[in-house]
């Protein structure tokens, strides 16, 4: 057996106590799974070409194939100080978020849990 087929079967070897409930509720699963993927990469899918088109409006047939939204994209600049902005916020928001986390543990432990601690000395 591959690693991708015991990774993802496509047809499972079911143990014998699932019932047919069983069985539909794990194909049930997949098929939601899947119209999920779809729901989400299709749009995606779709503005992607239209992102080469030198028509001003979303069109399709495009009308014509060009890179300037690209060219404006990156010789504007007012999207390149909005990338700077990007890049600081980020890295400072998930630093300031890493070092809440233990804070919010702390405050949400027992107070109970430090009681059966031996003293130390």
């Amino acid at each position: 057996m591959n690693a991708l087929a015991r990774i993802m079967p496509v047809f499972p070897a079911f143990p014998a106590y699932y019932t047919v409930l069983d069985k539909a509720g794990w194909w049930a699963l997949r098929a939601v799974c899947i119209g999920v993927l779809v729901y989400l990469l299709l749009p995606i899918l779709v503005v992607i070409p239209l992102s080469f088109s030198e028509s001003s409006f979303l069109s399709y047939p495009i009308p014509g194939w060009s890179l300037k939204w690209y060219r404006n994209l990156f010789s504007s600049d007012d999207w390149a100080r909005a990338a700077k902005n990007s890049f600081i916020v980020a890295p400072a928001a998930t630093v300031a978020f890493e070092a809440a986390k233990p804070a919010f543990a702390i405050t949400r432990m027992s107070a109970t849990m430090f009681m059966d601690l031996p003293a130390s000395g």
